[in-house]
């Protein structure tokens, strides 16, 4: 009767702990979720998903040290009472030194930035400040766009000229760099939004096609890098019709090239394995590029890869009226604007931040005079220069 009376109260006590971690679990998760999603950080599946990534190594030892306590504690259940005891408090006990270590490396090393940001409970920004910086980026673009070139004073465009926009970037453009450069792409207006918002219609046809053929820009980040400048070919083009409708639809076709870099990855001196890098910061192989025609030992990563020369070569040869947009914040080679004839203008315009893609369409238009100034100097061939040359 006694044995029986104490099952009970261990039943009870066992319950009771049950029952208070649980209301203690919860009560956290609800403060942990009113802080992310109701705070300054907003939170998506992909920063979850990120955030589990980078966390992977201590959540491993926590699972595992959880197992190797209940094995040993599993492995004691035939020892002598006393050894048992033993054995179990000092699984138990390393099972909370490993959890202990492993959640003050996430929550003082990895983590640190987001959980102290969260744990002030700021609300972000306010509502007007948010606006005022959106319009500081939009300005700051519109005084920063620079025109390359500008033949027979082909800019600017009647706002009643309809737009061909070529190019798989123009439907994932640049916004910004890479690592802390990066802009969030969700609430950003993209460049063929920026072009509708002053006025002109656009080849939405074209678009679609862009969107079908691929709808993410490969990645690029310490995590893994794909340096890929997506391009359909020139047969994906003919069997969609696309040069065919394009041609009805207007006279005018605006060439929109791409390239992305910043923080963490170096940008790849040459598109193949004989780089002087193969690895990310993070330990997982660099991919140059997923379309074999783009690749080779004697092509650089801020020249026209095959594929986009074929198709900068084709608008030149179908439309007389050409306007190529580079939307990159590195120092591409841009001798080939020289090389076709109806390439009349060029613009250049880096990562445009949340709403700079707003001035792409207003300096098109004319209503904005692109009057700002290289940084660098943009090379025919990079392979000519003896920073390249001699680059260890």
């Amino acid at each position: 009767m006694e044995q029986k009376d104490n099952k009970k109260k261990k039943l009870l006590i066992a319950a009771a702990v049950i029952a208070a971690v649980a209301a203690i679990g919860y009560a956290v998760y609800r403060k942990v979720y009113d802080m992310l999603f109701g705070g300054a950080v907003a939170v998506s599946v992909d920063d979850v998903y990120s955030t589990i990534d980078a966390c992977k190594v201590p959540i491993i030892c926590i699972v595992v040290g959880i197992a190797a306590a209940a094995a040993a504690a599993l492995i004691a259940a035939k020892k002598e009472k006393n050894l048992k005891r033993m054995i179990r408090w000092q699984a138990l006990m390393a099972c909370i030194l490993v959890i202990a270590v492993s959640v003050n490396v996430i929550c003082l090393n990895i983590e640190y930035s987001l959980i102290n940001k969260t744990m002030t409970g700021s609300k972000g920004l306010s509502n007007e400040t948010a606006a005022e910086s959106k319009e500081l980026v939009e300005e700051l673009t519109n005084e920063g766009v620079v025109l390359l070139k500008n033949d027979s004073n082909s800019l600017p465009v009647s706002k009643d000229t309809k737009l061909n926009i070529f190019g798989w970037g123009s439907t994932m453009p640049i916004y910004g760099g890479t690592g802390s450069g990066s802009v969030s792409e969700e609430t950003a207006v993209s460049l063929i939004e920026g072009i509708e918002n002053s006025g002109f219609e656009t080849n939405h046809t074209l678009t679609d096609f862009y969107t079908a053929y691929r709808a993410d820009r490969p990645q690029i980040g310490m995590g893994g890098v794909d340096w890929t400048s997506v391009q359909p070919t020139m047969d994906d083009y003919d069997k969609a019709g696309i040069f065919e409708q394009a041609k009805e639809y207007s006279d005018t076709a605006v060439i929109v090239l791409t390239r992305s870099g910043g923080e963490g990855p170096d940008l790849p001196e040459k598109m193949s394995t004989e780089n002087t890098y193969n690895k990310t910061q993070m330990g997982g192989d660099v991919v140059y590029t997923t379309q074999e025609e783009d690749a080779g030992s004697d092509v650089s990563y801020l020249e026209l890869t095959s594929r986009e020369r074929d198709m900068v070569k084709r608008v030149n040869d179908e439309f007389s009226n050409v306007i190529v947009v580079i939307n990159s914040a590195n120092a591409m080679e841009l001798g080939f604007l020289e090389e076709y004839e109806n390439i009349n203008a060029a613009l250049w315009i880096a990562g445009a931040g949340e709403t700079g893609f707003n001035a792409l369409g207003s300096i098109i238009s004319g209503e904005i005079n692109p009057s700002g100034k290289l940084v660098d100097t943009y090379v025919y061939d990079l392979m000519n220069t003896p920073t390249y040359n001699n680059l260890i």
